[in-house]
């Protein structure tokens, strides 16, 4: 997602004769600009989530008994003022790095939930307090997941809305340094504003009569999206996620998922952004629904069941969120643009 600008050069005569884009040519001060623009919007999602946080949840640190999920699950009123919070970094986020790409302004309220986070603490806490009734916990934080999966929906929602209605702009992938307008653009088929279907634009150039994908098809494969990103990312957070220790557990859900949504938007093109999101939080539910029927050797530490993944509630729901959401997208966009390359490259190797 933070990636140099590169803006459009003006063609030059051999680009112009074939009919194809300029390449972009990187400018060191736009870049610059456009990277202080990301802090500043990370600086304050960052600010308004620990405020709202640190005034409707109770951190476990403080009180582990009563603040079991971890989470806006404690009342009603958390989880609107954590839903409000969003919905206001997200809004102001957008309007800081825009015209940035659609997901900017998430990706950047991601990162700035994750301070959050590293305020509350890691899972250690919760799982002393909770030693004798662990499986009552895992369940306690099954539940908190769905709360995770509203909070990432109504994201998305979000984003849809703002960038169709206020902040619509076709030029964001010459901010991702790609060749812009591509030369096989044409009214049938094109890239479309918000790339909930780029992925598939860019890697499959559809029939001229435009046919329509059944929807049972469409349905598998958003299912497949979602299955692939969580396997990917179960995959490597088996691989990084050694600890429980915050930078540990933000730095494997980053990673992992960023492979999860590269590996899903590579072998399942048509696949939506919703269904690659959907599975951060839904990885996490299945991690401790497993962790629930084990067995806690240690007070502290992750109960144990051998070949199971129960490292996977080595971290909080808000971790998997946070830093695992904004890696969903890293890995989104990279598959866009091999995508957008292939393609590229494609369409001049048939020319």
């Amino acid at each position: 997602m933070i990636e140099p600008i590169f803006p459009n050069s003006p063609p030059d005569s051999a680009a112009s004769s074939s009919g194809a884009p300029s390449e972009p040519r990187h400018s060191a001060g736009m870049a610059f600009l456009r990277q202080i623009r990301f802090l500043a919007a990370i600086i304050l999602s960052a600010a308004v989530f620990i405020w709202v946080g640190g005034h409707t949840v109770a951190s476990p640190n403080v009180d582990g008994t009563v603040a079991l999920a971890w989470g806006p699950a404690v009342s009603l009123g958390a989880e609107v003022a954590m839903l409000g919070a969003l919905i206001f970094t997200f809004v102001l986020s957008s309007l800081i790095v825009w015209p940035d790409t659609p997901h900017a302004g998430l990706f950047t309220a991601c990162i700035g939930l994750a301070a959050l986070a590293v305020r509350w603490g890691g899972v250690h806490k919760l799982l002393v307090n909770h030693y004798a009734d662990m499986p009552v916990m895992f369940h306690a934080l099954v539940l908190q997941c769905l709360f995770w999966v509203i909070f990432v929906l109504l994201g998305e929602i979000c984003c849809r809305f703002f960038y169709r209605r206020l902040g619509r702009s076709r030029h964001w992938p010459g901010l991702l340094g790609l060749p812009w307008p591509p030369p096989w653009e044409s009214p049938v088929w094109q890239l479309p504003a918000y790339p909930s279907a780029a992925i598939a634009l860019c890697g499959r150039k559809p029939a001229s009569n435009n046919p329509v994908v059944p929807g049972l098809r469409r349905l598998a494969d958003h299912i497949a999206g979602l299955l692939l990103t969580g396997l990917a990312a179960a995959l490597g957070l088996a691989l990084l996620l050694k600890s429980q220790d915050s930078g540990q557990v933000l730095f494997a859900c980053f990673i992992s998922f960023a492979a999860g949504g590269f590996v899903a938007g590579m072998a399942v093109p048509l696949a939506g952004d919703w269904s690659i999101w959907l599975a951060v939080p839904a990885t996490a539910l299945v991690g401790y629904w497993i962790a629930a029927a084990g067995t806690a050797a240690f007070p502290g530490q992750v109960p144990l069941l051998h070949g199971s993944p129960v490292y996977l509630a080595r971290g909080l729901p808000v971790y998997y969120v946070s830093a695992g959401w904004a890696g969903a997208m890293t890995g989104f966009y990279t598959a866009l643009r091999v995508h957008y390359r292939q393609r590229f490259d494609q369409f001049f190797s048939n020319a």
